[in-house]
């Protein structure tokens, strides 16, 4: 039994006979589930990552995401969206740096915090409204949240997920979504705590993996104005979507769902 991820087609699966006949995948969305049974993967119920929501809601966070956005020199005007995510291809920073460069241009109170890597870093150079850390990987949970809890909407750029876990983390911190709207993602969310982009392609990419990732393209104009919108929408209805993402986050409690998981083990 193995709690299974993937972010694209199974490249070549006619190599994975063994995997075939021995393995039994539990998916962790409804897209995983669908591109490991057409490469001929058994697979069972779709089991969701899950987060802690009482560690995720804690009042503590909301004084240093506070504290955070004065350490950063933000003022109560700017509008602070964040993204986290690694350097790889798939998160698109190239992308959410377009995004960035139209916005500075249209509302410069539109902040962007990345919390990334070196080679994600890279593609915010240049961008007086891009904040930029790059020690991704290297931080506890407490600072993750403290960022979530910092922002005003969280921004998820990447172009191909086998999950999202930041967007439900955002979610659980009680902070909106804006995602292009591709599966899995389109099912992390509902539409009153999300703020979806249309995909405007599907770009297959392979690496070095065995896997063809599907990057979903996005307009960044399109991205751009949809901030612009949020932004606008949370000016007067801030508490209720609030209210919706912490709702939405509930369908996601952990201690609920992998429970699934503990009975799948518990079979074999």
């Amino acid at each position: 039994v193995y709690y299974a991820t993937i972010e694209g087609k199974v490249f070549n699966p006619q190599l994975f006979s063994w995997i075939k006949r021995e393995v039994f995948f539990t998916p962790n969305s409804r897209y995983t589930k669908a591109k490991l049974s057409e490469a001929g993967f058994k697979t069972g119920e779709v089991v969701y990552h899950g987060v802690d929501l009482n560690k995720f809601s804690e009042g503590t966070y909301v004084k240093y995401g506070g504290e955070l956005r004065r350490s950063l020199g933000l003022s109560e005007d700017d509008f602070l969206v964040g993204y986290i995510a690694s350097g790889v291809k798939r998160k698109c920073h190239d992308l959410a740096s377009g995004v960035m460069s139209i916005l500075k241009e249209k509302d410069p109170s539109v902040k962007l915090l990345v919390f990334t890597d070196d080679e994600g870093a890279k593609h915010y150079q240049g961008l007086d409204n891009v904040i930029v850390i790059s020690n991704f990987g290297n931080v506890d949970d407490d600072a993750i949240i403290t960022i979530y809890h910092a922002l005003n909407l969280y921004a998820h750029f990447a172009c191909a997920e086998g999950f999202g876990m930041p967007v439900l983390e955002a979610l659980a911190s009680g902070v909106p979504v804006i995602h292009p709207d591709y599966d899995p993602l389109s099912e992390i969310t509902d539409e009153n705590s999300s703020f979806r982009v249309s995909v405007e392609s599907i770009v297959m990419y392979k690496d070095v993996s065995s896997i063809i990732y599907e990057l979903h393209r996005y307009n960044i104009r399109d991205y751009a104005e949809m901030i612009l919108y949020a932004k606008d929408m949370l000016k007067s209805k801030a508490d209720e979507y609030v209210k919706a993402s912490v709702e939405r986050a509930s369908q996601f409690d952990m201690y609920q769902l992998y429970k699934k998981i503990v009975r799948y083990f518990a079979s074999v």
